[in-house]
């Protein structure tokens, strides 16, 4: 029997973890802004694509930074000067921050007999002109026999404050129940 977790990055766009024990099989898009394309657990399929969609009209499983759900016109204000986005819904609004499109770099990974954890990081030079502030987003995925942790850090790596929003994506396809003995998941921010 597969007593461990094993961990597969045979692509650069995506990292596979498995753990045959425990049901468990996850991918991870980094060419997708480190999303989490697919989680079964307990042999469960929780979270993964609609069928009826694509993910450039879904957006299942993304991180959703600096900015979640529209900006009116793209356009937004960050002390007394106007700012402008890129419009990517029907070219009206600007929709689901600035990553969810962006290859995210695979900086470790760790595959232990119960657990499995996967770091990506991602660095904004702030050459948007739409978002010109510079930070470095880091994801932290760990899988359990129970569950599901994702960790958020953001650093600002410039000189200035700037504002942002954090939210996440995912399409559960499983109900899940939030008790000790059942596949949770729980999401921390620092």
């Amino acid at each position: 029997m597969n007593s461990r977790f094993h961990i597969t990055t045979e692509t650069k766009d995506q990292v596979q973890i498995t753990h045959k024990n425990f049901g468990i099989d996850a991918i991870i898009g980094l060419g997708h802004g480190g999303r989490l394309v697919k989680w079964v657990c307990a042999n469960n399929l929780v979270i993964g694509d609609p069928t009826s969609s694509n993910y450039s009209e879904s957006y299942a499983g993304a991180l959703l930074f600096p900015f979640v759900n529209r900006v009116e016109h793209g356009t937004y204000r960050v002390e007394e000067k106007e700012n402008h986005l890129e419009c990517n819904d029907r070219g009206k609004h600007a929709l689901h921050g600035l990553v969810y499109d962006k290859q995210f770099r695979l900086k470790e990974v760790i595959a232990e007999k119960d657990r499995a954890q996967v770091d990506l990081e991602y660095h904004f030079d702030g050459n948007d002109l739409g978002f010109p502030f510079t930070f470095d987003l880091g994801l932290s995925y760990c899988f359990t026999s129970v569950g599901l942790r994702l960790e958020v850090t953001v650093t600002n790596c410039g000189s200035v404050l700037f504002p942002f929003s954090l939210g996440w994506h995912p399409y559960f396809l499983h109900p899940i129940k939030m008790h000790l003995n059942c596949p949770c998941l729980e999401i921390k921010t620092s």
